[in-house]
C-alpha cells in the first residue's frame, strides 16, 4: 500500500483522488454486478439532475477509474482520431523508426499534414489486430507440426 501511495504521489495523484476513484469504482462494480442502470447526478445553478449513462459510457468510466485507482493517468481518444507517429508507435509498442518503416512500405495507411505524417487510430488498431491474427496462425501451425513429428512436451 505504501508503494502504491508513493507511485500515486509521483504521478501527481494525491491519496484523496485515489480514495475517491477506489470508492467510485467499488460502487460502479456493484451496480454493474446487479445489472442496475447507472445514473450520473449533476448540480448546476441550484438545480440537480440525474441522467442515465449508456452501457458503453459506464464501461469507459470503469476503465478510467481503474487507471486512476492504480495511480495512472487516463486519456480519452476518439476512435476516428488521427495520431502522430509517436502516438501510433506507442499504441503498437514499437519504436517510431520501425513505425515509419511500416508506413513507408504501405503496411499502414497514412496521410501528410504539411511535413508530418498522420495515421488514423482505426488503421493502427486494424494493423495490430491483423498482426495478432497472423501470430496466432503461425503458433497454431507450429503446434500442429510439433504434434505431427512428436516433438511436443511430455
Amino acid at each position: 500500500m505504501l508503494a502504491q501511495m508513493e507511485r500515486n504521489r509521483n504521478a501527481g495523484f494525491d491519496e484523496r483522488e485515489v480514495a475517491l476513484s477506489s470508492g467510485a469504482l467499488n460502487w460502479l462494480r456493484q451496480s454493474i454486478d446487479r445489472d442496475v442502470p447507472v445514473y450520473l447526478s449533476c448540480k448546476a445553478d441550484g438545480t440537480a439532475r440525474a441522467v442515465e449513462l449508456p452501457s458503453s459510457a459506464v464501461a469507459l468510466l470503469q476503465q478510467a477509474l481503474q487507471l486512476l485507482e492504480a495511480g495512472k493517468g487516463a486519456a480519452l481518444i476518439p476512435i476516428h482520431a488521427e495520431l502522430t507517429t509517436r502516438q501510433a508507435a506507442n499504441l503498437l509498442n514499437v519504436s517510431r523508426t520501425y513505425l515509419i518503416k511500416l508506413l513507408d512500405e504501405g503496411s499502414i495507411a497514412y496521410h501528410k499534414v504539411g511535413r508530418h505524417r498522420r495515421i488514423r487510430r482505426e488503421d493502427v488498431l486494424r494493423y495490430r489486430s491483423d498482426l495478432r491474427g497472423k501470430r496466432r496462425e503461425v503458433l497454431d501451425q507450429l503446434a500442429a507440426e510439433s504434434q505431427l513429428y512428436g516433438i511436443g512436451y511430455d
